[in-house]
């Protein structure tokens, strides 16, 4: 039988990349957290890099659209300001002008009817531009929405390469005994493969190979025995 520790944690490459230094020794005690070795990746960097970008740029974006947006509204508005202005003005010089409609030799008809006339053009104005200022404001939310679940894919994005770039450092995921580190300086090591263990000695077990006759007769709660230097041990 072959001597084990009950608890072992395996260390296996998550990214991978180059070897750029290795901190500890096989054999040797490592306490959580302690970095064991440190990779290089210079395609994962660039993305981190592009990535934050992008999401600078977009930010960039939505701060300009949102501005200009602003100062659109406030013109439209002023604009409003100065038509409803317009508006009352004409409808009280047409309501004075009404009240003279039967006298013709003081308020000729036609000067009338191009007063009314410019009263309802202002009306129809105005009615557009409300219209106008109601539709700028719904495209202002869509824009500045989509804007807002970008910034957000982006910032997982980033999070998700932040703890990528993090994994490039492999430290001790427990305190135990190191096993040999299967990596050399400058080596590249692709994802998921396995670079070493860490071992538990507080308690041990005993892996043994069975031969098949017997593999029937062994369950859960079956006992044995073996000879250790004249000793004997059940198990």
């Amino acid at each position: 039988a072959k001597v084990e520790p009950v608890t072992s944690v395996y260390l296996d490459v998550e990214t991978g990349g180059r070897v750029e230094q290795i901190y500890a020794e096989g054999g040797k005690f490592v306490n959580k957290g302690d970095p064991i070795l440190r990779f290089s990746n210079a395609s994962l960097q660039r993305n981190s890099i592009d990535t934050e970008s992008r999401l600078l740029e977009t930010l960039d974006i939505q701060r300009n659209t949102q501005f200009s947006r602003e100062q659109n509204t406030l013109v439209q508005k002023e604009n409003l300001l100065n038509l409803n202005y317009q508006i009352a003005d004409l409808e009280r010089k047409y309501k004075r002008y009404k009240a003279l409609d039967d006298a013709p030799s003081v308020i000729p008809k036609e000067e009338l009817q191009n007063l009314e006339d410019q009263l309802n053009y202002k009306i129809k104005q105005k009615e557009l531009l409300e219209e106008r200022i109601r539709q700028e404001e719904r495209l202002t939310q869509i824009q500045l929405e989509q804007a807002r679940q970008s910034i957000q894919r982006l910032n997982k994005s980033l999070d998700l390469l932040a703890k990528t770039v993090e994994s490039l450092d492999v430290r001790a995921p427990i305190s135990g005994y190191l096993s040999s580190i299967d990596a050399e300086v400058g080596q590249n090591i692709g994802p998921g493969k396995r670079i070493g263990q860490i071992d538990l000695l507080d308690k041990l077990k005993l892996r043994a190979g069975i031969d098949q006759y017997y593999i029937a007769k062994v369950a859960l709660g079956t006992k044995g025995k073996f000879t250790l230097e004249g000793n004997t041990y059940e198990v």
